[in-house]
């Protein structure tokens, strides 16, 4: 009799010990950590998307030696939804960039999203926007808009459109130099390239092409 009482205690303390754990967790740490666990709205943890809430978002986009090109999306929006295959796919393409750049994305229609995306002059869904490395925190600074892709290779393409014009403002170090060449001589394409470059490949291609 005595040994399963004492047995009964142990458990009862053992179950007393793992509430006390729990309860010291805010709702602001439960929120934090929400998306690490479910994910949220259209992407999750299984999706090369960097998945941004509120509490995330300045820590991942701010001061960075990376960009990042963000989808702001409602997830009850169709278009989204339809959408979300094709950025899932884009962020699965390049994910060996992601020394160079990320693709995130945050659902604006989560309450605790809400008003980060207003701060963001947020109007449409999905609107993508890119973020250059080192980007710093500012009432002004709300990225620079890319334009949608029908798909992930036009994804792709507008997002190297967006490079060139980072590399044309002389940003977005991190890249490889894939500007046009503009000059008929070679010297003067060397001494214009970045410096510290060991190793150049031109591409010559029709001056039509759209490849």
């Amino acid at each position: 009799m005595n040994t399963l009482c004492g047995l009964t205690f142990i458990i009862i303390l053992i179950n007393c010990i793992d509430f006390s754990r729990n309860a010291s967790l805010t709702n602001t740490d439960l929120k934090k950590y929400k998306h690490l666990i479910e994910g949220q709205g259209l992407y999750s943890q299984e999706d090369d998307v960097k998945v941004l809430t509120a509490l995330n978002f300045k820590s991942e986009i701010y001061n960075k030696p990376y960009a990042s090109v963000v989808e702001f999306y409602n997830s009850w929006c169709g278009f989204c939804q339809r959408f979300a295959p094709s950025w899932k796919a884009l962020a699965t393409e390049i994910k060996n960039w992601k020394d160079m750049i990320v693709v995130a994305a945050i659902d604006c229609s989560d309450d605790d999203n809400s008003q980060l995306c207003r701060d963001f002059e947020i109007i449409g869904y999905p609107t993508l926007r890119y973020f250059h490395e080192n980007y710093k925190e500012g009432p002004n600074n709300i990225g620079v808009e890319v334009e949608k892709g029908e798909d992930v290779q036009t994804h792709k393409k507008k997002l190297l459109e967006r490079i060139m014009e980072e590399l044309g403002e002389h940003r977005g170090a991190q890249y490889p130099y894939i500007l046009p060449v503009t000059t008929n001589d070679m010297n003067d394409f060397h001494r214009n390239s970045p410096k510290g470059t060991m190793y150049t490949f031109v591409v010559i291609e029709d001056s039509h092409s759209t490849d």
